[in-house]
């Protein structure tokens, strides 16, 4: 249960990692197709403008115009996503080829670079029109283009990593799994064998301890000829095996169960607790030549928890 529980969290904290360091890749790769994607388009629309923008020419009467014939050559190269539109120098249409146009206002500050619409779904790039004998400005082209093909291929790319993020995850699950199974079989093992020698430990020290508490025990019930410091000392030596006993019953049963029993808080005498432990080290303090002295106020209580 332990373990099955650490493979989970091991799981699920790499497979976190690993989406937040792909969502983040995927992001990065998305942003930069993008802005390749744009720049590709605004080159496109800039050829395909430079290349129509010499049919347009100065008429007799100073206005920009084209021909009939002219017309019909551009109708040749203009297909349903596109349209054009020819401007004056005061920035009046003077000719509209295709079904959809901006509806904004032509800004010569921001010629030759690619603008969207996103309330006509448009990208389009303003030009200038230059004389071809005096290469003098005469007007504006504004040739556009629908995002019907730029947003099928951003929804292609958007289910491609959509795609290759849910079978990434599948793999790497598996992966995942498998590194842990590898990683965590050691470790259980090696963990099988501690609490096994807990166990054995803890079981081969029960009997001998209960052996000199018995004694201990026995001992104290016949102190008529006992000096004091023989009786201090019996009643160390059976408040250290009692803790000892304890502390071997806790180890067997850790040893024998993955579950920790919750601490219950419950009221203890403190001053039976302090009065045990001088006894449990007084022996020691004589012999180092140390004098203990105490003075426990009685019945002093603290919230705590003790083994049975």
């Amino acid at each position: 249960m332990l373990f099955r529980k650490i493979r989970i969290r091991l799981l699920l904290n790499n497979l976190l990692v690993f989406t937040l360091v792909f969502s983040g890749a995927a992001i990065a790769v998305r942003l930069v197709f993008v802005q390749s994607l744009q720049r590709q388009l605004g080159a496109k629309l800039i050829a395909l403008g430079q290349g129509i923008s010499s049919e347009a020419e100065l008429g007799s009467d100073g206005f920009l115009e084209i021909e009939d014939e002219d017309k019909d050559l551009i109708q040749t190269v203009l297909d349903e996503q596109q349209s054009f539109e020819w401007f004056d120098l005061q920035g009046n249409s003077v000719e509209r080829m295709g079904e959809f146009f901006p509806q904004k206002v032509m800004d010569t500050e921001r010629l030759s670079r690619l603008e969207h619409s996103e309330e006509y779904g448009i990208y389009y790039v303003t030009l200038s029109v230059l004389d071809e004998d005096t290469r003098r400005e005469i007007g504006y082209l504004r040739v556009s283009e629908l995002k019907n093909r730029f947003n099928r291929t951003m929804l292609q790319l958007d289910v491609g990593l959509v795609v290759g993020a849910i079978a990434a995850l599948i793999l790497s699950s598996i992966g995942i799994l498998w590194l842990n199974q590898q990683t965590m079989k050691h470790i259980e093992a090696s963990f099988q064998r501690l609490k096994q020698f807990t166990a054995d430990a803890s079981h081969e020290l029960r009997n001998p301890l209960m052996a000199i508490s018995s004694n201990a025990e026995v001992s104290l019930k016949y102190t008529e000829n006992m000096r004091e410091e023989d009786r201090s000392a019996m009643l160390a030596i059976l408040s250290a095996s009692e803790q000892m006993r304890h502390l071997t019953e806790d180890l067997l049963l850790l040893a024998r169960t993955d579950k920790v029993s919750p601490v219950q808080a419950s009221p203890l005498n403190l001053s039976e607790l302090l009065k045990k432990l001088v006894l449990l080290y007084r022996v020691q303090a004589e012999e180092k030549d140390i004098k203990m002295i105490s003075e426990i106020y009685p019945e002093l209580g603290v919230a705590g928890d003790l083994p049975n």
